[in-house]
């Protein structure tokens, strides 16, 4: 039984901050509960992960991490499909000109803003001078990466957008993968000399496309991707079944590094939420080899707050996890992977933690 929590936190749930998943937790507590208002938010922060937003009416709810590529950068920066990176800014580069020369080799690199999104604030660099041209007139830091040698499609650099959940019910931590997903195609063909980000970025393809997409949705599908990509069926089906695996592989140091920043945060508090429910968006792409590389980890992205700008497939994957995970947590039970497997056809269990 659910009560109101304001005198009892230790029963705080916390859910990864979706519009769609809000408007349907309201509906489910006011007519099961027949309360009036619910989810009214304050903010506090964290140590090390992201912001939480708490309820103060019923002490429900919903988490968001924010993931920042230097914060992405510490988890993944030993993982072998992660490309070889590291943090710099304006005073690093002029203070360490030949480790940056030595790091650079004369290759293309991708300077990253760490809270850039949408491809904003991403630039290509191949000289010492490039960087100090970039970052002279910033005080911030920002991700210095080396390029991946991409797999091209026509001629021109594509990623893909996939999705997993890392979820907390009691003391256990749950990894779910999806199917749902799309590629993204740079606006411009690939050069292997210049510096145009046009190029070589993504996301402004995607802003271009998205209206078409919703109306062609087979093309830029996931699905559709791996159809137009690789002509083969054996081939394309292996190669599904290694992104798929690469998904839930991937999902894992973030999944422990959450465990770890929660251990920490709520070892002093007399409390520890019972669930939280969290949407990770990795951007992958494959090299010129067919190797899959993490590019970044999003958090709650391409699903966007107007629940009525989603495709069929995300209305249908947020219902799965609202009936088979977050009802479950809400009413203090346990997930059940049988009732998963059996009835849901958007969300996989991958593994525990």
């Amino acid at each position: 039984m659910v009560t109101n929590t304001n005198k009892q936190s230790k029963n705080k749930i916390y859910f990864s901050s979706n519009e769609y998943l809000t408007r349907k937790l309201r509906q489910y507590l006011i007519k099961k509960f027949t309360v009036s208002k619910v989810c009214t938010f304050t903010k506090t922060n964290t140590p090390d992960f992201g912001h939480y937003s708490n309820a103060t009416k019923l002490g429900w709810g919903f988490h968001n991490a924010h993931t920042y590529k230097i914060w992405l950068h510490s988890i993944y920066k030993n993982q072998s499909y992660y490309s070889p990176a590291m943090v710099v800014n304006y005073d690093y580069i002029v203070d360490n000109k030949d480790k940056i020369k030595d790091f650079l080799s004369n290759e293309r690199a991708v300077i990253k803003s760490n809270k850039g999104y949408g491809g904003k604030n991403m630039y290509l660099v191949k000289t010492i001078d490039d960087c100090i041209n970039i970052l002279e007139n910033s005080n911030n830091r920002f991700l210095l990466q080396k390029e991946i040698k991409p797999s091209l499609f026509n001629n021109r650099k594509f990623d893909l957008r996939k999705f997993y959940f890392v979820v907390r019910c009691d003391n256990k931590y749950y990894i779910f993968t999806t199917k749902l997903g799309w590629w993204k195609l740079a606006v411009k063909e690939y050069k292997k000399d210049g510096l145009d980000a046009d190029n070589f970025i993504t996301n402004i393809s995607l802003n271009e496309i998205f209206e078409e997409a919703k109306v062609n949705k087979y093309v830029y599908s996931y699905n559709g991707f791996l159809e137009v990509y690789e002509k083969d069926k054996e081939k394309r089906a292996e190669l599904d079944k290694s992104i798929q695996t690469f998904l839930g592989t991937s999902a894992i140091p973030l999944a422990k590094r959450i465990k770890k920043s929660n251990e920490e945060y709520y070892k002093e508090k007399k409390y520890k939420p019972y669930g939280q429910i969290m949407l990770f968006g990795p951007d992958i792409m494959l090299d010129e080899n067919r190797k899959i590389y993490l590019i970044e980890a999003n958090s709650s992205p391409g699903f966007l707050y107007d629940a009525s700008n989603f495709l069929p497939e995300q209305h249908k994957l947020m219902d799965e996890v609202f009936n088979y995970i977050m009802i479950p947590i809400l009413q203090r039970k346990h997930i059940n992977l049988n009732t998963i497997k059996k009835n849901c056809k958007h969300i996989f269990f991958d593994r525990v933690i």
